[in-house]
């Protein structure tokens, strides 16, 4: 894992007004060969355009602009990195979120599915990375291991599929 670390660098963008901000930081990382995580962003926002919830699909379309509270979110760049398959949930390895606040106090949010616009100039922190490595948590009964990539078992409920049964005995069909 140490050298993981070594391949992370810190860094600050400034998107200037009228670009994507998402599509901003993406071209960065590629133009870089490297994955990014946005840890923050602020700034003014317009044309936003949000996921809806339950099925994915962009529906949430608002004018702005927008105080962004929170901007966060990752991309992962198929082109330097392996991502292990059971962590792929959009082709793109992508998702970004914000919270907003609005000319009347009001505070909202979710992820972005589409197009956000600088309405100013938008200040980002993130780091790029390259090779990452890919660790899978499983907590059993309040014990925490940790798994490599390639040596994941198969999780059923409380059940360790690979080991035969919850006590590792081998049961019979």
């Amino acid at each position: 894992m140490e050298n993981s670390i070594a391949n992370m660098e810190n860094i600050f963008l400034e998107i200037p007004i009228g670009n994507d901000v998402v599509e901003a930081i993406i071209d960065f990382a590629k133009s870089r060969e490297a994955s990014i995580v946005v840890m923050k962003g602020s700034g003014l926002v317009s044309d936003i355009t949000l996921l809806q919830s339950d099925s994915r699909i962009p529906t949430y379309k608002l004018d702005g602009p927008f105080n962004v509270l929170s901007l966060a979110g990752v991309y992962l760049n198929p082109n330097c990195c392996r991502v292990p398959d059971h962590l792929i949930y959009d082709p793109l390895c992508t998702a970004f979120a914000l919270q907003l606040s609005g000319s009347r106090a009001q505070v909202f949010g979710g992820v972005i599915g589409g197009k956000i616009i600088a309405a100013s100039d938008i200040q980002i922190s993130a780091s790029l990375f390259k090779r990452p490595d890919f660790l899978r948590l499983v907590t059993t009964n309040g014990n925490v291991q940790v798994f490599e990539d390639d040596d994941v078992p198969t999780i059923v409920g409380d059940v360790d599929a690979g080991d035969g049964g919850v006590d590792g005995s081998e049961s019979e069909s």
